[in-house]
């Protein structure tokens, strides 16, 4: 109930104010950590984090977009994966931006539900058993488009997903 509230707070938050990104200096790995730790309360038990990092530890970013736009997308990548599976979180940081490829072996999004799958309260055909309220992706997005980001998807039916999250940053 708490992660549902706090969903439509933010995305209240981004819909009636004019929010604008505050941009701090980094470090991204001790970010990663953080993050890492975090969401432990997100995944079940015996599911897996796996997380890589290459390049720049030290970025120009927000903060606060970066850890809600990534803690939507893991939420998902546990949610929609089975008992045991493991989730990656791969990160690159260049010059110019930050990419971050987060996969997992779920249930994977079916094509006829693609294109809808960053509109606020859509939610797969083959996942109404599973709890959620449809937003955190819409609420990635939104944040990503105020950083000039932008998020990207491939999935496998059964097989599972990759969403891609790719940031313009200062190092």
């Amino acid at each position: 109930i708490t992660g549902m509230l706090n969903d439509f707070l933010s995305l209240n938050k981004l819909e009636e104010e004019d929010i604008k990104p505050m941009y701090v200096q980094m470090n991204f790995v001790a970010f990663l950590e953080e993050l890492t730790h975090e969401v432990q309360l997100i995944k079940r038990v015996n599911q897996k984090l796996c997380v890589k990092h290459s390049g720049s530890e030290m970025i120009v970013s927000d903060r606060d977009f970066l850890r809600n736009i990534l803690r939507n997308v893991l939420s998902n990548a546990f949610k929609y994966s089975h008992e045991g599976d493991i989730v990656l979180l791969e990160a690159e940081v260049s010059h110019e931006a930050l990419t971050v490829r987060i996969s997992d072996q779920g249930v994977g999004i079916p094509s006829e539900d693609r294109e809808y799958i960053f509109t606020r309260f859509f939610r797969g055909h083959n996942v109404v058993n599973i709890q959620g309220t449809g937003l955190g992706l819409s609420i990635a997005k939104k944040y990503l488009d105020l950083l000039n980001g932008s998020i990207e998807f491939s999935s496998n039916l059964n097989k599972g997903s990759v969403f891609t999250v790719r940031v313009p940053i200062e190092i």
